[in-house]
């Protein structure tokens, strides 16, 4: 159960909450191994012990490398991934990123939709989903939009496998607003060296120029596609099919209901990572 290098650095998610971006600022650092690809998604396959060969070739093991990272943000929700990961590598850092639940589960839907496997609105989704979550997360139901952004319980996974001092938790919107900070924070935190960043915004929300050529393109395997992004024929097209999209903003009932339907779990997580997080409590009226 081991692969020439072990990864010794993990961001586990959360899902739409600046991953993509992290990962693009961390890889410049000297001393961090680039994987093939930035999700490897791995842990979360149900037949991941019998392809640890795989793994290796993905994380692109180099000798002269401190760090081999595994950025995969759906590692967060899966409820075995922690536990994986801990008996692959005890001694891991993790890296988590949260983002407002409400506005998570938004960015999700859109993302869904965009890609064309998904035709409800946004509250039927909502108030279906819920109603499947009356009896808790499962394996079954932790891939939802709402499920996601049930921070508490994924975090106690985590916690419960690492000590509190291999696991770092940072706040999508602190990111936002000053990268250099946390990626300060972030490699004092694995013992690298101080690096000066260039803020970038990767993963920007888009709209196809054409519809059907992105749905038949967000059907090839996803690490397909993240292989074939980076500096190919099919990733230039995929870059031309893609324009800024105007900023949209969900309707207000169905924010409040996610935003009430998430206040008993906030307050679970304020008190795992001792922050105050009463912007994502507030109920808008």
């Amino acid at each position: 159960m081991k692969t020439p290098y072990l990864v010794n650095l993990f961001c586990v998610g959360a899902q739409k909450a600046g991953t993509t971006t992290l990962f693009d600022l961390v890889v410049q650092h000297p001393d961090i191994c680039e994987p093939k690809y930035k999700e490897i998604q791995f842990f979360n396959d149900p037949d991941y012990l019998n392809k640890f060969d795989r793994y290796g070739k993905e994380i692109r093991s180099n000798i002269e490398a401190l760090f081999h990272i595994d950025f995969t943000p759906s590692y967060l929700a899966h409820p075995l991934v922690a536990k994986r990961i801990k008996a692959y590598n005890p001694q891991a850092k993790i890296i988590i990123i949260l983002r407002n639940p409400s506005e998570r589960a938004y960015s999700h839907y859109k993302m869904i939709k965009r890609n064309g496997r998904e035709s409800r609105n946004f509250e039927t989704c909502v108030k279906g989903e819920i109603k499947k979550l009356e009896d808790g997360i499962n394996i079954d139901n932790y891939k939802g939009y709402v499920a996601r952004g049930l921070y508490s319980v994924q975090l106690e996974r985590y916690y419960a496998q690492f000590d509190a001092n291999q696991i770092r938790v940072y706040l999508f919107e602190d990111f936002v607003k000053d990268q250099q900070s946390i990626i300060d924070d972030l490699l004092s935190f694995i013992g690298a060296k101080p690096m000066t960043i260039s803020p970038l915004k990767s993963n920007a929300e888009f709209n196809p120029r054409i519809n059907w050529l992105w749905h038949v393109y967000s059907r090839v395997p996803y690490k397909i596609r993240q292989v074939a992004e980076r500096k190919t024929i099919l990733g230039y097209l995929n870059q031309m099919n893609r324009k800024a999209s105007k900023k949209e903003s969900p309707d207000t009932k169905t924010m409040q209901i996610l935003n009430e339907y998430y206040q008993n779990d906030l307050i679970k997580v304020e008190a795992l990572i001792h922050r105050d997080l009463s912007t994502y409590k507030k109920i808008k009226e």
